[in-house]
């Protein structure tokens, strides 16, 4: 069966705090918890190739486009009191870390091509 299945954000949450990235991902608010389970209850069946529309379709009904530049202000006006307004070391904390995830996400295909050629290489008994 090709249907999408999303991964428990709790065991994703308890999995960063286990590697002490707690300062990066921040638990969920009920309300967000209660959406992304929405989200994933509506999932089940849903083949990959129905993947965007049941996205854009979702995003439609419970976070319409109107409501986001006063959703994006109120949230960059709240991290900007939690953060930066105190002098908290977690800005920087998140930049580096999500730049260190980045940057492995953009080298990884390059990679994955060298670690190929090299496996071709072995198996055919050359050196690389």
């Amino acid at each position: 069966s090709n249907t999408f299945c999303l991964p428990h954000l709790e065991s994703l949450y308890s999995l960063c705090a286990d590697l002490r990235l707690g300062c990066i991902w921040t638990s969920p608010t009920r309300q967000q918890m209660s959406l992304v389970n929405k989200f994933r209850s509506g999932l089940k069946g849903v083949k990959v190739n129905e993947l965007y529309g049941y996205t854009k379709n979702f995003q439609q009904e419970h976070m319409p486009m109107s409501q986001l530049p006063g959703k994006v202000d109120s949230g960059l006006a709240a991290y900007k009191k939690k953060y930066i307004d105190t002098g908290s070391p977690v800005p920087l904390y998140q930049v580096l870390g999500y730049g260190f995830i980045l940057a492995y996400a953009l080298a990884w295909p390059q990679e994955y091509k060298h670690f190929c050629a090299e496996r071709d290489a072995k198996l055919a008994g050359e050196k690389h």
